[in-house]
Order: C-alpha cells, then structure tokens, then sequence
C-alpha cells in the first residue's frame, strides 16, 4: 500500500513525524508481582501448601483405617488446587525472570522487575493520563504531508520511547525505500542510550 501510495505522489518523505502511545494490554496490572515479591510469596505458598499436604495425609491414613487401603477418597480441596496451581505459575515466571536474566548477562534480576500472569509480554507503564497502567508502547512513523500515509509502526514493551527511535526510523526507511529528509519526534525519544 505504501508503495502505491508513493506513486500516486502520497508521500514526500521530506518530513517524517515520530510518536508512540500507550495502548492498555488485556491483562490487569494487579495481576503484575515483581521479583522480590515472587520470592516471598513462594514461601509463603510453599509453606501453605506443605501445610495442606500433611492436612491430608493425615486425613488420608485416618480415611485408609475407617473405610480400608483400596478407596482413595475425594480430589483435593480447591483452595489446595489453586494454592498449588498459583505457586506453579508463580515458579514459571519467576524462572522466565531468571533466564532473561542470564541472558542479558545479569545473574539475577533485579527485585522490582516484573511479570504479569495473564500477559507476560506487557508492562506496567504511566498512560498518557497519568495512571499506570497494563500495556504496550505503540510507534507510528507517518509523511508529514497532507494525506499523513504511515511509513511505520511498531508495537513494544518497553515504557520509554527511547529504545524506539532507531528501529523505526530503520523500519521507516526500509518500508519507503528512503532515508526522510527530517525526522521529528517528542521528548520521550532520544539517540543516546
């Protein structure tokens, strides 16, 4: 489309306008815990957990003399299911935490980095309202003509808009064939790392 459009003398690419948003995941941020408070919370989910285990296996012998050896009873009671299925989503992303850890070179993260369960991809940002909230940063690069035609866009992460720039303004000049004369961009961008 981008190409039809720069035939049809759409784009000029003597001005290319920069910006991203943020775009609400669908995902609650109270559904977000940061490393170190995984950390505590495995204890705590390990110790009720053990709790509950010995619970039943002392329901389970007493159960094993009344009604004999060969009947295994009901399941497991469901605040022990969800106890159980919590601390194993709770180890799952603590241990993604951990490996994008070692792959960054780091040996642990930091205690106040963090996963949300529901869409481990988003974060925690500050809307452009001001409230924090679930989401991913969107970059769109558009022809400061008349017509707008977008030349790029891209979808991340990271809060800042900074780590953006350099991708889209390569993504830009890929998807147009051409490096723009001018490039502009708000405050929340910049070159330096």
């Amino acid at each position: 489309m981008l190409q039809v459009c720069q035939k049809a003398g759409l784009v000029k690419l003597g001005h290319v306008a920069l910006d991203g948003t943020k775009i609400k995941a669908n995902a609650s941020r109270h559904k977000a815990m940061s490393y170190g408070r995984m950390k505590e919370r495995e204890a705590e989910y390990e110790q009720i957990v053990q709790g509950w285990l010995e619970q039943a296996e002392a329901i389970d012998q007493a159960e094993d003399e009344e009604f004999g050896k060969d009947r295994r009873g009901d399941e497991l009671p469901e605040e022990l299911q969800r106890a159980e299925s919590r601390l194993r989503k709770l180890r799952e992303a603590k241990a993604e935490l951990e490996k994008e850890a070692q792959e960054q070179g780091r040996e642990a993260p930091a205690d106040k980095e963090q996963r949300n369960f529901t869409d481990p991809e988003s974060r925690i940002m500050l809307s452009g309202e001001k409230a924090f909230v679930q989401a991913y940063n969107c970059q769109l690069a558009v022809d400061d003509t008349p017509h707008h035609i977008v030349l790029a866009a891209e979808v991340g992460n990271q809060a800042s808009g900074n780590p953006q720039l350099l991708p889209m303004l390569i993504s830009t000049a890929l998807n147009a064939g051409e490096v723009p004369d001018k490039i502009s961009a708000d405050g929340g961008y910049s070159l330096a790392r």
